[in-house]
Order: C-alpha cells, then sequence, then structure tokens
C-alpha cells in the first residue's frame, strides 16, 4: 500500500512539474538586444525637393531610427559598407550612370558600433554628384544592412532593412 501511495504522489508531482512549463521571468521584460529577428529598425530617405534639371546635385537624406523599445548597437552608417542608394529608372527613357570610383573599404572595427536608444537616429547625407542623369522619372530606394560575419568580437545588430522610395523627376537643363 505505502508503494502505491509513493508512486501516486511521484506521478502527481512529475504531473505537475513537466505540465506547468518553464519560464524566464524577468519583472515581466524581455529584451530582444542585439536579436535581428526582433529588433526594430526604420530607414527613411528624404529629399530636399522631387524635381531636378539633368546637371543639378541634389542630397538624400538618410535616417535610421531605432523604433523598438530596447537599446540597439549597431555599425554605424559607412559608405560602401553598410549603405546602398539606388536609382531605378521608371521607364527605359531614363538611364543613371555611377561616375566615381569605388575606394577600397576599410572591414568595420568595434569602434564602428555605436548604441541607438529608443528613438534615436543615425543620419547621413548622400550628395548625387557621383551620379548622372539624364531626362526621366527615377525610384529611389536605399538600404542598411550590416552582417554578422565581420571580425567583431563585440555583438551588434545584423541584417537588412530597405527604405521608403521617392520619385523623383529629371528634366533637360
Amino acid at each position: 500500500m505505502n508503494n502505491r501511495k509513493s508512486l501516486l504522489i511521484c506521478l502527481i508531482v512529475f504531473f505537475a512539474l513537466f505540465s506547468s512549463g518553464c519560464a524566464d521571468i524577468n519583472n515581466g521584460n524581455t529584451s530582444s538586444y542585439n536579436e535581428p529577428a526582433k529588433q526594430e529598425l526604420n530607414l527613411t530617405i528624404t529629399t530636399e525637393k522631387l524635381n531636378f534639371t539633368e546637371d543639378e546635385h541634389f542630397v538624400v537624406y538618410y535616417k535610421l531610427t531605432n523604433v523598438g523599445k530596447y537599446p540597439l548597437d549597431v555599425l554605424k552608417i559607412m559608405q560602401y559598407a553598410t549603405y546602398d542608394i539606388s536609382f531605378s529608372p521608371v521607364n527605359s527613357n531614363g538611364s543613371v550612370k555611377y561616375i566615381c570610383g569605388v575606394p577600397s573599404v576599410t572591414p568595420p572595427t568595434n569602434k564602428d558600433i555605436v548604441q541607438l536608444e529608443s528613438g534615436e537616429s543615425l543620419n547621413a547625407t548622400i550628395d548625387s554628384s557621383c551620379w548622372t542623369f539624364t531626362p526621366g522619372e527615377y525610384i529611389i530606394t536605399a538600404s542598411y544592412h550590416a552582417s554578422g560575419g565581420n571580425k567583431i568580437p563585440n555583438r551588434y545588430w545584423s541584417g537588412e532593412v530597405e527604405s521608403n522610395e521617392i520619385l523623383i523627376k529629371v528634366r533637360e537643363n
């Protein structure tokens, strides 16, 4: 009889332990710190105006914002290393030519990691003087990207974020 009671008690305890599940409770908060799938970055681009002549240069404003609840370590905005910009003709009439040489890119280091608090942004400007445009309409898009493949021992966000699109019109001089 004692064996049956002991067995019954063990089964009840065993059932209670395994049916309750496990939870890691940290005052009700969970941190998504540097986990790419959970991070919330927003990339926005704007221009000073939307209509240009073919010999006119313009600036694209690039803004990367932490829209999540938690601080986030990210790589600085570095041309050719962490962002790309694209000018795509809307129809076959327009064309874009890149006229600047591509410099050698120094791989990022720990010094290139910055922490963005919730709501904080990194900003950059991109001058269009490296591109020549023929008359036509173009869609501008940008991306921010950081890969975890760098030889940086500190953790930081990795992945890619696409920007909004901007439609610009380039007209003849």
